[in-house]
């Protein structure tokens, strides 16, 4: 813990920033706007970038991307819980991985240790 570490705010959206997640790689922060959560952001922390990396979803939440996907449960408040995959930056047609009335909830990326020589 140290002490002189000094909390940057990132974001600036007036409705708020939701359901905040880091990038596999640690170079990027991706949230929810607040306004209607139809918009995924991603913050790019090298030079405060911000861009829509998923739009046209409904009501989505729990990002968890990559710089070449971005998983997202759709419908998070209404409590349907289906988990989409979007594939890139822009992606407005999205494969739904998981369709259940479980209200499935934090999907993650797994990434698998290499095996040791």
């Amino acid at each position: 813990n140290d002490s002189t570490t000094v909390a940057t705010q990132l974001t600036h959206e007036v409705a708020g920033a939701f359901d905040g997640s880091w990038s596999s790689d640690g170079l990027s922060v991706f949230y929810v706007d607040g306004r209607d959560h139809s918009i995924i952001h991603q913050i790019t922390l090298a030079d405060s970038t911000v861009s829509s990396y998923v739009t046209g979803g409904t009501d989505v939440g729990q990002p968890a991307c990559d710089t070449h996907s971005c998983l997202v449960v759709s419908g998070r408040t209404s409590g349907a819980g289906d988990i989409f995959l979007y594939t890139g930056a822009g992606d407005t047609n999205p494969f739904k991985l998981v369709g259940t009335s479980a209200n499935d909830r934090q999907p993650a990326f797994l990434v698998p240790e290499p095996p040791t020589p």
